[in-house]
């Protein structure tokens, strides 16, 4: 979705691999990014920080929003290609609660753009921890292929959250904040949300017509999913 979007603007520039560590503004109250070891040459009317703040040591102009209590969940994600053993092949997705099981979700993935899928079926598995080896051999005959995301997926909400839910806009310097959100609900929906406020924000701030698209179809020709 990311790719498609960037491609469809034409005109917008991705620096891979770089991690920005400060924004400051110019006199032109235009914005310049820059990391540990430069500054990119790009000047920018706004911007927006589309990562958790709370893991984040970006120096900015605009007041931080206030650290919230709570930590990011850590979530591992396993992809396996192979074929699973008989007691776990079963026609759904096996979702548990049970602290006692060693992962939290599996579930077959298709379709995928991984050519092993030719061959092997390819099943994804979240987990609190990173899988071990004899872990995997428990649910699989062979693994063919392997892969592993370990990251802090939402936050652990504490109790209070509601009253702290950070801002969109931080101060009135141009910068704005997606992943506040997230403090609310953590889903990519939330996410759609938070980024469908900024935009609208940004362009209003700009001067820029936010008038959305029409429909190609009435909610009564839609197809039902």
């Amino acid at each position: 979705m990311s790719i498609a979007l960037l491609n469809h603007t034409k005109t917008a520039t991705v620096h891979f691999s770089t991690q920005i560590s400060s924004i400051s503004q110019k006199d032109s109250k235009k914005f310049v990014l820059s990391t540990s070891n430069y500054q990119l040459p790009t000047e920018y009317d706004r911007v927006i920080i589309a990562t958790p703040l709370e893991y984040s040591n970006i120096k900015i102009p605009s007041p931080k929003p206030p650290k919230l209590d709570g930590k990011y969940h850590r979530t591992v994600a396993t992809v396996v290609a192979g074929h699973l053993k008989d007691k776990y092949h079963v026609l759904g997705d096996i979702l548990t609660s049970d602290t006692g099981t060693f992962f939290t979700c599996l579930s077959r993935v298709f379709p995928t753009g991984l050519f092993v899928a030719e061959k092997f079926p390819v099943y994804k598995i979240f987990s609190p921890d990173r899988l071990k080896e004899s872990q995997l051999d428990e649910l699989f005959k062979k693994v063919e292929f392997l892969h592993v995301d370990d990251w802090l997926a939402y936050p652990d909400y504490p109790g209070d959250v509601d009253k702290k839910i950070p801002p969109f806009k931080l101060g009135d310097a141009g910068i704005y904040y997606v992943n506040g959100v997230e403090w609310t609900a953590s889903a990519i929906e939330m996410s759609l949300v938070g980024a469908k406020n900024v935009a609208l924000m940004v362009a209003k701030d700009l001067g820029m017509p936010c008038v959305p698209p029409k429909p190609k179809k009435s909610l009564e020709d839609r197809e039902e999913l």
